[in-house]
């Protein structure tokens, strides 16, 4: 969902969401559970591994390379910032979200599932629950995607408009 780490937007000052939340859209599942824990910088590596196997491919087709001491940056500017967290089922770190309250909107900034759990509705869980959280604060949710990213169907499956395009993203809209 992320723009990778080949390009990014500085924000001024975002809100961390909740530091930390349970979730669950049928609590009768337990399966469907998902826990979300801020991270520390322990977590660096395990954000960059997970950044680097869910995006290096969209990120070699649109900018033709990875570039590893970026994606670094970038994970470390992310945990400095605030607002990334870990998202667990059960015990198993399964993903990890980031998520920023601006005056205007809520930015889902990112959403990476690992391999081995995706088209588990994984995703589309975390995305529900951000698109309700941005509606209970009365403001829109709104991400940007690269363009050949397939997510993209998930996030127009989920109701989210394209309110603009560039030969990268796909900046998007909810709410």
């Amino acid at each position: 969902m992320e723009a990778g780490p080949v390009e990014g937007r500085r924000r001024s000052s975002p809100q961390p969401m909740d530091r930390v939340h349970h979730m669950c859209s049928n609590p009768a599942d337990v399966q469907s559970a998902l826990t979300l824990t801020a991270v520390t910088t322990l977590d660096a590596e395990f954000l960059y591994d997970i950044l680097e196997v869910t995006m290096r491919g969209y990120v070699e087709a649109t900018w033709g390379k990875w570039d590893s001491a970026q994606a670094r940056t970038s994970t470390d500017d992310a945990i400095a910032r605030g607002g990334v967290f870990l998202v667990r089922q059960e015990n198993e770190v399964v993903g990890t979200i980031s998520v920023y309250e601006e005056p205007t909107h809520i930015q889902l900034d990112r959403l990476y599932i690992a391999p081995a759990h995706q088209r588990r509705g994984l995703g589309t869980q975390l995305l529900r629950e951000q698109i309700g959280r941005a509606r209970a604060r009365g403001k829109p949710l709104r991400l940007r995607v690269l363009g050949v990213n397939p997510a993209r169907a998930l996030y127009l499956r989920e109701g989210f408009v394209v309110t603009g395009t560039t030969a990268e993203f796909w900046y998007m809209e909810h709410g």
